[in-house]
């Protein structure tokens, strides 16, 4: 169960002694230095003393069907996200306070800069793609343009109640007219998502894009509540488009890193985006040249991928502070007949980097009974 050595490991970050009692479910305390900071920080305990901890209550302002997506964690249905609770309780592992500083060369959905946020954490988020750059930016940065995007909105929902049916692209207007580039992006992610329901759903396009402009910009507003009434001070994040083999951060200027790169040739990012990358204005076939794990042919893509994965471990490498840690979430990946064995491979050439192995903790992909395998959760120090 990667759920309890987590939290084990989380107590033990916080200096907390404990027993286990036969269930694996609760945790008896033997010491407890700072049970303010446990209640307002940990992910994997859920109650001290039956009174619910900071994050059992922010998880509650959900709009989705999935406990993983609540807040603005469900905007845009990317995959390859990892869980929001096991970012957070990996944040606390490496034995972050406010104010530090952690990177994400990999930033995909921007799951680790929420949580950072969330615990009051800097976070640098790096992406070579243009979709992950604007997923991220609107899930981290809305809160402070809702009241703007709640003016524009309303004209779609005016326009929803008329073209419900419709399949026509929205007017131009709302998504254009405000100088503001945050509020447009919030519109344009709105959009996206709207672009996936109709390809992949055959949702009504108006339909769709307005009922996600309400469901998010409630979330947003969900956001705000819970810095407000949690008394939160939330950390700030810093999305730049970037490329992992060449991190545009000086040397020794982190204090951790967080990230789940590319497994290998397993999931084509540009191909199952297709339709938000053409959106976006971008020609796929010209991008995937840049991305790691999809550049190349069926010859040399494993070649490619092993030569772009080592240099972006020795870039993390060189940006990461003496002392800090780097987690890499990765899992085991087959190419063709062949089992690629990716944690041992991100072992090895993250040891040739520079780092210290200290450990691995298994998780299973798509919850225990999927039989999907695993992915590990490695651990490393410099």
């Amino acid at each position: 169960m990667y759920e309890l050595a987590l939290a084990r490991l989380e107590l033990r970050r916080f200096g907390v002694e404990f027993d286990i009692n036969p269930t694996l479910n609760i945790f008896r305390t033997v010491r407890l230095p700072d049970p303010i900071q446990l209640f307002e920080r940990t992910a994997y305990i859920t109650a001290i003393d039956q009174e619910p901890t900071r994050y059992a209550l922010l998880r509650k302002y959900n709009r989705t069907r999935s406990i993983n997506q609540y807040l603005t964690h469900w905007f845009y249905p990317y995959k390859g996200k990892f869980h929001p609770q096991m970012a957070r309780a990996l944040l606390n592992i490496m034995q972050l306070n406010p104010g530090n500083t952690v990177l994400d060369p990999f930033i995909g959905s921007g799951t680790t800069a929420v949580e950072a946020q969330l615990l009051g954490l800097r976070c640098i988020g790096v992406d070579i793609s243009p979709l992950c750059i604007l997923v991220s930016r609107v899930k981290t940065e809305s809160t402070r343009i809702l009241d703007q995007v709640l003016e524009y909105q309303h004209q779609y929902e005016v326009i929803a109640r008329t073209a419900a049916k419709s399949k026509a692209q929205p007017p131009p207007s709302c998504l254009e007219e405000s100088d503001d580039e945050r509020v447009r992006n919030f519109f344009k992610v709105a959009e996206l998502i709207a672009h996936s329901d109709q390809t992949r759903r055959s949702h009504p396009f108006i339909a769709s894009f307005v009922g996600n402009l309400i469901r998010m910009s409630t979330s947003v507003q969900d956001m705000r509540d819970v810095y407000r009434q949690l008394n939160l001070t939330p950390g700030s994040v810093d999305i730049q488009h970037g490329d992992a083999r060449c991190l545009p951060l000086d040397d020794s200027s982190v204090d951790a890193i967080l990230t789940s790169p590319p497994y290998a040739v397993t999931l084509d990012y540009i191909k199952n985006d297709v339709h938000a990358f053409q959106a976006l204005g971008y020609n796929p076939i010209v991008i995937r040249d840049n991305f790691i794990g999809v550049r190349g042919n069926k010859k040399n893509q494993i070649d490619l991928y092993m030569e772009d994965i080592r240099q972006a471990y020795r870039e993390m490498y060189r940006v990461l502070r003496p002392g800090c840690w780097c987690v890499i979430i990765i899992g085991n990946r087959r190419f063709g007949p062949e089992l690629l064995d990716l944690p041992a491979v991100t072992i090895d050439l993250c040891s040739n980097a520079g780092f210290e192995f200290v450990r691995a903790v298994e998780k299973p992909i798509g919850g225990r009974r999927s039989g999907r395998g695993t992915e590990s959760i490695l651990m490393f120090i410099k």
